[in-house]
């Protein structure tokens, strides 16, 4: 008696062993294809570009079970990237179904001939996100027609030459990004963005993520906060240190995340309370503070209460929630002692039940970020 198909998808599906898997697809059609679709959701390009090819023109059908693609532009080795075999992978014809991309480790010397290959490809993807790392050199005219291709676009480690030569036309408004992620060396993409031919992909952003890692993209940020605020629904700044003087007001603003990495007794409290009053964000539903445990560092009160009576007040009623991570070596108990001073530190949201605490743990957070 055979298996329901549904069944055998269900089984597999539950399957996080690779060599599991991979038996699996030597197996009968029942047990093969939906072990392939498993196995091939995530390539990873950068050694195996050659072989890769070969298993997309023997087995066509595996490039539309890809839905995570990364692209590696440097190999291990320092070799050269096999670039015939990278532009006959993204010519497959089966490999429409990407939905998440991420360009990675390339100079622009090594890009300029793929662009045109590049474009093609993402173009015809229904793209939910577009991801650069590590990637430098690109001219802005080339860069700004990445732009378009994604409604979500993350930026960490990326560099942008000037605008030179024709400028592409403005975007139409379904093609402008909604979501965009800054970090780390990411000036010349800030800086481009905000001049008058940059303006324009920007300007129905609506989430807005930004690592502050050095003064200059903490000039830029705010610069680039500023410029989108009155769309923004969204924002998350990471170790915010120095805030605008004065605080822009944001009309559209529904949730404000706040990561700031380690505790503090300087926490930006009296910055924070400003900015959660119904004047600067009037249809504000959830505040989200993201911190890391540290046994020598102590819940300030007198602080937190001006956050307490700043969403207390407030008249769309707001909640608020702290995301802890502890280490693996982390006593229980110091977790009892900290949820217990939050609570105490924030007696109306506490009573009123808008205040969360959501606990994560080092290596919980490593499996899922893996």
């Amino acid at each position: 008696m055979s298996l329901p198909q549904e069944l055998i998808d269900s089984i597999l599906d539950e399957v996080n062993d690779f060599a599991s898997l991979k038996s699996c697809s030597l197996v009968a059609s029942s047990f093969r294809y939906p072990s392939q679709r498993i196995l091939y959701r995530c390539v990873r390009l950068q050694d195996n570009y050659g072989a890769i090819r070969t298993l997309l023109q023997d087995s066509p059908h595996i490039a539309s079970y890809i839905t995570i693609l990364h692209i590696s532009f440097a190999t291990s080795d320092g070799r050269p990237v096999d670039t015939e075999s990278l532009e006959r992978i993204l010519e497959s014809p089966r490999l429409t179904n990407v939905r998440r991309c991420i360009l990675k480790q390339g100079q622009w010397g090594e890009l300029a001939e793929l662009f045109p290959a590049l474009i093609r490809f993402l173009s015809g993807q229904k793209l939910h996100e577009l991801r650069f790392f590590l990637i430098s050199g690109i001219p802005g005219v080339y860069f700004l027609q990445f732009l378009v291709l994604a409604p979500k676009l993350s930026f960490i480690a990326m560099a942008v030459e000037p605008t030179a030569g024709d400028i592409p036309p403005p975007p139409s408004f379904e093609k402008m990004p909604r979501e965009m992620s800054l970090a780390m060396l990411c000036e010349t993409v800030c800086e481009l963005l905000l001049r008058p031919e940059g303006l324009p992909y920007i300007a129905n952003l609506q989430a807005l993520a930004i690592t502050r890692m050095c003064r200059n993209l903490e000039f830029y940020g705010l610069r680039l906060i500023s410029s989108v605020r009155n769309n923004l629904q969204h924002l998350h700044l990471t170790d915010p240190v120095d805030m605008p003087d004065p605080l822009p007001s944001f009309p559209a603003l529904v949730r404000l995340t706040l990561d700031v990495g380690r505790p503090h007794l300087e926490w930006p409290w009296e910055y924070i309370s400003t900015l959660l009053a119904p004047t600067a964000s009037p249809h504000l539903q959830q505040f989200i503070f993201i911190v890391t445990y540290w046994r020598r560092a102590d819940v300030n009160l007198h602080l937190q209460s001006l956050v307490d009576a700043a969403l207390e007040s407030h008249p769309n009623g707001p909640s608020m929630v702290w995301v802890i991570t502890f280490g693996r070596d982390d006593k229980r108990s110091h977790l009892a002692q900290w949820v217990s001073k939050i609570q105490a530190g924030m007696p109306r949201l506490h009573a009123s039940g808008r205040l969360a605490i959501e606990v994560r743990y080092d290596d919980e957070r490593v499996a899922r970020l893996a």
